[in-house]
C-alpha cells in the first residue's frame, strides 16, 4: 500500500504549523487535514508541486510504500525505495551538535552545492 507521509516530512523539516503552511500554499483546510491524517485517498498534482517546492523535496519524498504481504516484498521491486525510513527530526539531531559542528556541517553543505554548480 502506498501512503502519504506529508505529516512525517513536515515534522522532519521542523515545520511547527503544518496546517497553516499548507493553507498559505493554497491547499484547502479540509484537504490539508486529510493529507496530514493520511486519510486522503488521492492527491492533486498541483498540491504535489506546491508541497515539493515548499519542502524542497521530490515527489517520492511525499509517499511511502508498505507491502501488503510478503510476496510483494521483493528486493528487486522498485517500490523498495519508498519503504518507510526511520524518523528524522532536524531539531532533535541538531540538539546534540555543538555550534562549531553545526557550522561545519553547513559550510560543508554550502561547499558541496558550489561544487555541483561547477
Amino acid at each position: 500500500m502506498i501512503r502519504l507521509r506529508i505529516k512525517a516530512l513536515m515534522k522532519e523539516k521542523g515545520i511547527k504549523a503544518p496546517f497553516k503552511a499548507m493553507v498559505k500554499l493554497g491547499i484547502r483546510h479540509d484537504d490539508a487535514h486529510k493529507y496530514m491524517s493520511g486519510i486522503k485517498q488521492w492527491i492533486v498534482i498541483e498540491h504535489i508541486e506546491k508541497l515539493c517546492l515548499f519542502l524542497r523535496c521530490q515527489p517520492n519524498d511525499l509517499f511511502e510504500w508498505v507491502p501488503d504481504d510478503k510476496l510483494q516484498d521483493d528486493p528487486n521491486q522498485p517500490l523498495q525505495k519508498l519503504k518507510p525510513k526511520p524518523p528524522f527530526v532536524l531539531d532533535d539531531a541538531a540538539k546534540d551538535l555543538t555550534p562549531d559542528e553545526l557550522r561545519e556541517l553547513f559550510e560543508k553543505r554550502k561547499k558541496d552545492e558550489e561544487d555541483k554548480k561547477k
